[in-house]
């Protein structure tokens, strides 16, 4: 848990012309991130990079998940991009982390235009709340709501540029989906929709 000592340690390593192998450098990255140091993770991946080893996905999703966990949200989106950039595409859990961790709705909007093509349902509805978590985070529970209802199919008549992100794919809700909008709405004092809901 004494990660500034032993980054202290990895420095010293360095000044003896000692370098670490692939797989160490891919332990400290994990364990700095479990211990809540991305800002660590991070500039130890940069010294893997400047040594020519190219990390793999896994690398980049830890990273990604430990950015949005300690709120460094736009670290995490620049992220993203520059391995977009590289043409290397995190995992739907990845995705889905960070679309619900965004602090603006063009953020979901683009993430969820650049997300992995060909997805089974499974993964469609694990994007499909992360959008509704990350609309209710932003403040947004009435629009997320209108997507519970739409995924419902409920007659709504509501069109979200969201279902046509997903192109029409007929996605139904799960458990997980109600409570994150009971729980918004419970929350936002709207308990009538929140019974409605649940009933």
């Amino acid at each position: 848990g004494e990660v500034d000592k032993a980054f202290e340690l990895i420095e010293r390593m360095d000044n003896l012309k000692i370098n670490l192998n692939q797989k160490t450098f891919y332990v400290l990255i994990h364990g700095f991130v479990g211990e809540g140091r991305a800002d660590k993770a991070i500039q130890l991946l940069d010294r893997v990079q400047k040594l020519g080893i190219s990390p793999d996905i896994s690398i980049y999703d830890v990273l990604i998940r430990g950015l949005c966990k300690n709120k460094e949200i736009n670290k995490a989106l620049q992220l993203y991009s520059e391995i977009n950039e590289l043409g290397i595409h995190p995992d739907v859990k990845t995705v889905a982390e960070l679309i619900s961790c965004v602090l603006e709705e063009r953020d979901i909007m683009r993430l969820l235009e650049e997300r992995p093509q060909d997805l089974d349902s499974e993964s469609i509805l694990l994007l499909y709340n992360s959008v509704l978590k990350g609309l209710v985070n932003i403040g947004l529970v009435n629009k997320a709501h209108c997507l519970l209802r739409s995924m419902m199919h409920d007659g709504s008549g509501i069109d979200l540029d969201v279902d046509k992100l997903f192109g029409g794919q007929t996605i139904r809700p799960n458990t997980t989906s109600f409570e994150i909008i009971v729980d918004a709405l419970c929350s936002s004092g709207k308990l009538d929709d929140a019974l409605g809901l649940f009933r």
